[in-house]
């Protein structure tokens, strides 16, 4: 439109005359809008549009978050959450509600360094340094990765801690007097556990004592955790805990050596103390008990569409769903362009007149474009277009084709099939390399045997011959 004007747009033509504005003008020469339209832009969307910076997330996990997956969660017919509560007697078939809360537990593992920082963020103090000259921070650090096993209820209760560590002997070490806090052994009994797609739930042993202990396992669907999982939307408190009794304790530590060292000695720094294993251990003895507080747990809960004794799926953040509910605009249709382009009437086509008509009708049209009012949102400019995901390779840790209620399943069972199928195609196998041997040798015997007879009927006609 703006090169049409431009072009058409002459003093001398015998037409009405505007000036093109300045960023029209600027729109043109850089071939494209400035920032000034699209500071107009987002002023006059303000209600609809904004920017943003962008959150980064995996193409599979974006494309589980739709209104469709969040259905299939809770209401899937038989393997779905709600169904599941009320065959098992937690949730009432008739009001809909969760006669006690302590029955639906959350399990997630969540990997937890010892003493590294990437240093990254807006918490990180700028030091001065030289000029072209880059800033580097001396550190010891631990990059083990612990991995800590959070159980939790919908009432907010907290269970004892369980802690995953890379060893091939345990050492004394390794149990601290700390420790003692902790209960031993598992009392619970009739509990209703979820947790995320991993294949380790699908595990022999774990089905094994699930199912002496009367847990009852349902697990959300893959590449879901995010939104369906209470630990996840809890787990940076324990993170950020943690990182700062880290903090406190290399610097009591380094206090502690600074009072016993002579005034010769090289001075210590922060960056000098490190953290091992046997002080890591200690230092979540402490904050295991004051990480989060029952509240926060139930907000968890809340947050993933379960409030105290109700499902309620509206509680689920959908701000990064691909899919969203869009308000209806409320502006007219935008102007038809045959409208405007059809032959005008009682004019001779071809003549001055004709082509006069039609050149203020493409102008008409010009114009009630610019003047239209439409909702980019709507007209589907701003929805982003998000790619379907690759398929799956195998053995990723995740099991996309089970998902809900392990009973309602049969988890059990379809281990013990295809434990039996594979056994069965073992047997056969081995049945098949067994015939293959037995006629192999009856080949082999029959082959000397012939081979025999030849040799004899040799002997004799030589003897005859003699």
């Amino acid at each position: 439109v703006l090169k049409d004007r431009q072009l058409r747009n002459r003093p001398s033509r015998g037409v009405k005359y505007e000036k093109l504005s300045a960023c029209a003008k600027q729109c043109l020469q850089s071939n494209g809008p400035s920032k000034k339209f699209f500071q107009y832009f987002f002023g006059y969307y303000s209600d609809k549009v904004s920017e943003k910076k962008p959150v980064a997330l995996e193409k599979k996990r974006v494309a589980q978050y739709t209104e469709d997956t969040v259905e299939e969660h809770f209401f899937a017919p038989g393997a779905g959450l709600q169904d599941t509560l009320i065959r098992h007697g937690i949730m009432d078939p008739v009001s809909k509600q969760i006669t006690d809360p302590r029955r639906l537990l959350n399990r997630d593992e969540t990997p937890q360094f010892i003493d590294y920082n990437t240093l990254r963020g807006n918490n990180i103090r700028k030091r001065v340094s030289a000029k072209g000259k880059s800033s580097v921070i001396p550190k010891a650090e631990n990059r083990e990765s612990v991995t800590i096993d959070v159980v939790m209820d919908l009432s907010g209760f907290l269970y004892g801690a369980h802690l995953l560590l890379a060893r091939d002997t345990l050492t004394e070490s390794l149990c601290p007097d700390e420790l003692s806090v902790f209960d031993k052994q598992i009392h619970e009994n009739q509990k209703y556990s979820t947790f995320d797609n991993h294949d380790s739930r699908y595990a022999d042993e774990v089905l094994a004592f699930c199912q002496s202990k009367g847990i009852i396992q349902w697990s959300e669907k893959a590449n879901t955790s995010g939104k369906f999982q209470a630990l996840d939307q809890v787990n940076r408190k324990l993170h950020m805990e943690m990182s700062k009794a880290v903090r406190e304790f290399k610097r009591e530590r380094l206090l502690q050596l600074t009072a016993t060292r002579q005034q010769d000695d090289h001075p210590l720094d922060i960056s000098d103390i490190r953290v091992n294993v046997t002080d890591f251990i200690r230092l979540f003895s402490r904050v295991w008990f004051c990480w989060s507080t029952p509240m926060d747990r139930i907000t968890a809960w809340r947050k993933v569409g379960i409030c105290q004794n109700l499902l309620a799926p509206s509680e689920i953040d959908r701000s990064n769903f691909i899919v969203q509910d869009i308000e209806p605009h409320t502006s007219m249709a935008p102007p038809s362009v045959s409208a405007f382009t059809g032959s005008p009437a009682g004019v001779a086509k071809g003549s001055s007149t004709y082509y006069k008509r039609k050149f203020e009708a493409m102008r008409d049209l010009a114009a009630s474009w610019e003047t239209y009012e439409s909702s980019p949102i709507e007209r589907g400019i701003l929805s982003p277009e998000i790619l379907p995901p690759l398929p799956p390779k195998a053995n990723k840790g995740r099991l996309s084709d089970n998902n809900g209620s392990f009973e309602f399943n049969d988890i059990i069972g379809k281990k013990r099939a295809k434990q039996a199928e594979q056994q069965a195609a073992r047997e056969l196998s081995e049945f098949t390399a067994l015939q293959r041997d037995l006629a192999r040798e009856e080949r082999d015997a029959s082959v000397a045997a012939a081979t025999a007879a030849k040799a004899q009927a040799v002997l004799e006609l030589q003897a005859a011959w003699e």
